[in-house]
């Protein structure tokens, strides 16, 4: 967030403006995280960002993998 004044400030907006939009900003990644850890646990950021990762499904479009099947 503090990047996000920085810029803000060079780009010329007032500070009245730029100081709420960074507090404002950090303040909703604060709460974010905290919700995050409460739901999922330590590191609860990371396991929802593994979570989406994860493919829905898996397709499989030639038999070729359960041809060399051996029992």
């Amino acid at each position: 967030m503090f990047l996000g004044y920085i810029t803000l400030y060079v780009a010329g907006l007032s500070t009245y403006l730029t100081l709420p939009l960074a507090v404002g900003g950090g303040f909703f990644w604060v709460t974010r995280v905290f919700s995050l850890s409460a739901k999922y646990g330590e590191h609860g950021a990371m396991k929802l960002q593994a979570k989406n990762r994860q493919p829905k499904r898996i397709v499989n479009r030639t038999p070729r993998l359960f041809k060399n099947l051996q029992r």
